[in-house]
């Protein structure tokens, strides 16, 4: 308790003014929106908007003259109204025009590259500047809060990107780590042995929070089931990156004895909502993004009707991404939810649209869909893919070669072995139409197992 005072009152906020990276201001106006009235929140937001807009109508060369019919003055309806008209932003688009899409005039900010693939598996280059990863710290930092957990308190991510392993790992991370009590635990390596040693660390560091994608938290789940173990330190789970189903929620809330809270975000932009235990539904951060849910004409979608989202960094200035299609599907919740009179944010009911599978490896390995996503952009030569496992011990690679690429299927069998042992078998083929089933939204990961492959 005093170490976790003196983090969040001190140390914490003495590191980012050495750092000068704008964190702490962002905390103070992240927080202090919170206690705005939900007009007041709708006027914050689509100033910032305007703000945006005029920056990327003069700064950024692909909006230059695509900006021109958007009415930045005049009322807020037609402001709305004319933004609308934008065509939205694609990843094709993106990688088609990245560099154009980078503004001229940083004003003393910086760039961070970054790239993904997402729940549609189609490979993206982008950039984030520092203003944004301000803004996205104080949101994390506020949604952590409304779960209960304050900074410095012990937190485990249960995590795959190697973006993220690796600075982990570096020297920094590792400072990082030791002072914030933050620990990543790599849901690459889900093996029996890996599992001993995650419970063990998990027993003496005793996190409040834990955080990962759903299919390694049912994993790990399943294993402390099987140990008999408890982690009584949990105070909340918070899952990540793919679909949250209520069974998986069930079974994780009572295996590891915490309430389970989703959370929608992407690398892209970050964090877009997240639930908390107030309220029924997924608090939209409405005053760092500007978010839509569109049917099929691009019109609005009323409360409960299933759309496309597309989503504005507000405060990416570095690489603005204007209505960006994430590629999810999702629902506004309708005003009579639960905790639309004590929040003003927007909240959604639901996110419909993130579907990964879990390839069960003959050795006894399980591995999610974040992990095909990383290794398969990992190297140059494919443009989008699709793993389906079949039978236990084989499964077929679907994949778009990318222009002018030689994909390196050397490599990626020897990681794949290294993984799930030699006995599974890995077949690449090149196809222009991937599978889908009837009425879902295309799936990255398919497992046809007759069972899913899981034992519990």
């Amino acid at each position: 308790m005093i170490y976790q005072k003196l983090y969040e009152n001190a140390i914490y906020p003495a590191y980012h003014w050495l750092m000068k990276d704008g964190a702490n201001a962002a905390i103070r106006e992240i927080d202090r929106n919170e206690r705005l009235g939900r007009e007041a929140l709708e006027e914050l937001t689509l100033g910032k908007l305007r703000k945006l807009l005029v920056h990327a109508s003069v700064n950024v060369p692909y909006y230059g003259d695509r900006l021109g019919d958007v009415a930045m003055s005049g009322s807020p309806s037609e402001f709305v109204e004319s933004f609308r008209g934008l065509p939205p932003l694609s990843k094709a688009t993106i990688n088609q025009n990245l560099e154009s899409m980078i503004s001229t005039d940083l004003h003393g900010n910086g760039l961070d590259k970054n790239s993904t693939s997402g729940s549609t598996g189609e490979k993206l280059i982008f950039y984030t500047d520092w203003r944004s990863g301000a803004y996205r710290k104080a949101t994390v930092r506020r949604s952590q809060r409304w779960l209960g957990v304050k900074p410095g308190e012990p937190e485990v991510r249960l995590w795959g990107s190697p973006i993220d392993i690796d600075r982990a790992k570096s020297f920094r991370g590792l400072v990082h780590s030791m002072i914030s009590r933050e620990k990543m635990l790599s849901a690459y390596s889900m093996d029996e042995a890996s599992l001993h040693e995650y419970l063990r660390f998990c027993e003496k560091f005793k996190p409040r929070l834990l955080i990962g994608y759903p299919s390694a938290l049912m994993i790990f789940a399943a294993f402390l089931e099987r140990q008999g173990a408890r982690l009584p330190s949990l105070r909340a789970i918070s899952c990540s990156a793919e679909t949250l189903y209520d069974h998986d929620r069930e079974y994780l809330a009572r295996v590891l004895g915490a309430p389970v809270y989703n959370r929608y975000g992407c690398r892209e932009v970050g964090d877009i909502a997240n639930e908390v235990p107030d309220a029924d539904g997924l608090l939209v951060g409405s005053d760092r993004l500007y978010l839509e849910i569109l049917d099929e004409q691009g019109n609005p979608c009323a409360p409960g009707e299933q759309g496309e989202v597309v989503v504005t960094d507000l405060e990416n200035y570095g690489m603005p991404m204007i209505r960006y299609r994430i590629g999810d599907l999702a629902r506004w919740a309708p005003e009579s939810a639960r905790g639309f009179d004590k929040y003003p944010f927007p909240m959604l009911e639901s996110v419909d649209g993130r579907t990964l599978d879990i390839v069960h490896a003959p050795n006894g390995n399980r591995i999610g869909g974040t992990y095909w996503t990383i290794l398969l952009r990992n190297r140059p030569g494919i443009e989008k893919f699709q793993v389906i496992q079949d039978t236990h011990d084989s499964i077929r690679v679907l994949y778009v070669r990318e222009q002018g690429g030689s994909p390196d299927f050397d490599y990626y069998r020897k990681e794949i072995a290294e993984r799930c042992g030699d006995e599974l078998r890995v077949d690449f083929i090149e196809t222009e139409q991937f599978e889908q089933p009837p009425g879902a939204k295309f799936r990255l990961i398919m497992s046809k197992l007759k069972d899913g492959g899981q034992s519990r």
